[in-house]
């Protein structure tokens, strides 16, 4: 029979484009997959709020969480997370974009303001869509090369938000 898991991803809690009415139902086989808490995109007023429930978080999915690119690298978690000796769960951004890009994305301020949002948001959104898009490609051989980096026949993630 077959193991089941479950897979919190890409909620964006404070964020400007937060999933609504999103339940936390977990247990042992559950594994946060990043971008739930969105540090990145907050407004200032809920960076605490923001930080305090991204901490009870990480309690609750002790060994089960991986950051994302709007936790920002201020988690301490790991970026990629081998479970059952087989599957590599990340979140997806190192896969999405070449290493720096990701890298660059993941050094971004904490709670910006209104106009940091919204240049994000809608700006760089329709930049990103223009420029340095990466392929399906590039991302299959990104997860492929981390899939025999680590020993693993499955990649499972998140970020794409398809």
């Amino acid at each position: 029979m077959s193991k089941m898991y479950t897979f919190f991803n890409d909620i964006h809690m404070f964020g400007a484009h937060a999933l609504k009415g999103t339940v936390w139902d977990y247990d042992e086989s559950s594994y946060y997959l990043g971008d739930n808490i969105d540090l990145t995109g907050c407004k200032s007023k809920d960076i605490t709020p923001a930080y305090e429930l991204l901490a009870c978080l990480l309690k609750l999915f002790a060994g089960r969480f991986v950051r994302g690119n709007h936790e920002a690298d201020l988690v301490q978690a790991p970026d990629f997370l081998k479970v059952d000796g087989h599957i590599l769960l990340t979140h997806g951004d190192y896969l999405a974009l070449p290493e720096h890009k990701a890298k660059e994305i993941r050094a971004k301020q904490v709670g910006g303001n209104w106009l940091v949002r919204m240049w994000n948001r809608i700006v760089c959104g329709w930049l990103a869509s223009k420029f340095e898009l990466p392929t399906r490609g590039d991302f299959l051989e990104r997860a492929y090369k981390a899939a025999v980096e680590y020993g693993t026949d499955t990649v499972v993630c998140g970020h794409l938000h398809v």
